[in-house]
């Protein structure tokens, strides 16, 4: 596909953003920056992402992809909760009560600690990048499958990022 100027140039934009929402303390201007610059980005680049053209195709790119994304990304971070585990281990609950709270903190896929259904879920920092991302992709890519209106894809896109 050849490349859309400004698509890069937004997604440098987005890029930028992300680096200053992260550097400015300031509440006025990060929380503006941080209601709109991710998920602009997702949109931008979904924009511009190949789609499969059948579902055997869809299996056989997105497989691989999550099982070397997520698989990579998933084992590394529950090492680094063991490691934090053993290091912090005056918390006083068992070690597979503190992977459960790891993986739904996975789950919820958030920079911040997360309370649902009366519990409270760990942060898992930046990973939450990776996980909404690789998942993007692969819903984008199967919408498209189902919907090979273009405006469809926009409407079910929409609902989905809501």
């Amino acid at each position: 596909m050849k490349r859309i100027k400004w698509i890069d140039i937004s997604k440098g934009i987005t890029i930028l953003l992300v680096v200053a929402g992260h550097t400015i303390g300031t509440a006025l201007i990060r929380g503006p920056i941080f209601s709109f610059h991710m998920p602009l980005f997702f949109v931008l680049s979904a924009y511009t992402m190949r789609y499969s053209s059948s579902v055997d195709e869809f299996k056989k790119r997105n497989a691989p992809f999550i099982l070397k994304t997520l698989g990579l990304a998933y084992g590394l971070f529950l090492l680094h909760r063991l490691i934090q585990f053993v290091v912090e281990f005056s918390s006083g609950i068992t070690y597979l009560d503190y992977l459960k709270t790891t993986a739904w903190g996975v789950f919820w896929s958030s920079g911040t600690a997360v309370v649902a259904f009366g519990n409270e879920y760990i942060k898992i920092g930046m990973m939450w990048f990776l996980v909404v991302f690789v998942l993007a992709r692969c819903i984008f890519d199967y919408i498209h499958l189902i919907c090979k209106n273009i405006n469809h894809i926009c409407v079910w896109g929409g609902v989905l990022y809501y």
